[in-house]
């Protein structure tokens, strides 16, 4: 297994990821909602690449998971009251976090988190913090075996529409993993 920034050259396999997941959850009630390339959106997977905000895990020579890691919250994230006080600068937000469906029930989700907390903890982040939406009880199981604290429940339906163009979803929840 190896966790690493993903390469411009690996776009393709990603973009193919984020669909593949999209796809296998479609018409689930614990879809996250989203849709093959609208979200995450190409331009959006690019800029993050070239921004060297998206990181792939890989397993044999394929990428299993992905995830952004970045400063930039969801929504109006500094009118929540966290478990920690932090800066921005402290904070790490997880956005678009995948396990191709290929390997669900692997434990890659888990390993995946575990790679972030290394990550945040060698960039001296305080907190990791990410919103899941409301229906998505496997996301939320996951995240809570893997220490993360129920914080809120919050509605961002306009901003998820404005940012993403995504429908059907608005109340999200949550969640802060405490470092340190």
């Amino acid at each position: 297994m190896e966790f690493r920034h993903a390469l411009l050259e690996e776009m393709e396999e990603i973009e193919q990821l984020y669909s593949d997941v999209s796809t296998a959850l479609m018409g689930k009630e614990h879809s996250p909602r989203w849709v093959a390339g609208v979200y995450p959106a190409k331009e959006t997977l690019l800029s993050s690449i070239k921004n060297k905000t998206l990181f792939v895990l890989t397993k044999d020579h394929h990428i299993v998971g992905c995830v952004t890691l970045n400063e930039i919250p969801t929504a109006n994230y500094n009118e929540i009251t966290w478990k920690v006080k932090a800066t921005e600068s402290e904070v790490l937000y997880i956005h678009g976090f995948a396990i191709h469906p290929s390997y669900n029930g692997q434990g890659l989700g888990s390993q995946l988190l575990h790679e972030v907390k290394k990550h945040a903890e060698r960039n001296g982040r305080q907190s990791i913090r990410l919103d899941v939406f409301h229906k998505n009880i496997p996301a939320e199981n996951l995240y809570h075996k893997n220490g993360f604290l129920y914080v809120n429940t919050v509605n961002i339906g306009d901003v998820v529409i404005a940012e993403l163009g995504l429908h059907d979803v608005d109340i999200f929840r949550l969640y802060e993993y405490v470092l340190g």
